[in-house]
This record gives C-alpha cells, structure tokens and sequence, in this order.
C-alpha cells in the first residue's frame, strides 16, 4: 500500500486522538515569544507558557503536526540531502501519566 504525506500524516493525528489526544494546531515559523528564531521545534511554542506557568498544571495530552525551518546548515540547502521546512509530529503528555503506558503507545 502506497501513502502520501497527507495518509501518513492523519493516520498519525487520529491514532493519538483515538488514544484521547487533543490535536492542537501548529504554531507559525515565527513566533512572538521567539522573535529572533525560526520554529524548529514540534511542541515547544504551545507547551512553554503551560510549562513555565506557576499554576498548576491540569493533565493534559496533546498531538500536532508542528511546521519547522531548520537553518543551522541553511548553507547546505540545495544539494540533494537538505532542506530547509519540514513538519515534525510530536505527542506530549503533562501532568498525572503512566510512563508504562505512555511508552507502549510510541
């Protein structure tokens, strides 16, 4: 069976959902909070503000497809084997969790 990035890609956001995952959207290349910098991370702009927060944080569990630029070999972009935008999928658990069963998900 052939599958396009689109296939793969929601095969995995309905296999977290199915597992009672939030799909979360995916923040822009350039973010507020990280002015200087381009996204190059799945998960970091939505999970910093939860994260350094100091209320406590309700268990949550959460899944996107994160749209990323990697640039730290931006002068290599071109020959074959880089490229500069990428999607990352990350899968994140905060709070009360059991890392038996978090881990047999992957």
């Amino acid at each position: 069976m052939v599958s396009n990035t689109i296939d793969i890609r929601q095969k995995w956001l309905d296999y977290y959902q199915a597992l009672g995952y939030k799909i979360i959207p995916s923040a822009p290349l350039v973010h507020p909070a990280f002015p200087t910098s381009f996204n190059m991370s799945a998960g970091l702009i939505q999970l910093d503000p939860k994260i350094r927060s100091p209320k406590k944080i309700k268990p949550l569990k959460e899944c996107l497809i994160q749209k990323c630029v990697r640039h730290f070999d931006i002068n290599k972009v071109g020959d074959n084997t880089h490229l500069s935008f990428f999607e990352m999928a990350g899968a994140f658990e905060v709070g009360n969790f059991d890392e038996v069963e978090t881990v047999s998900n992957i």
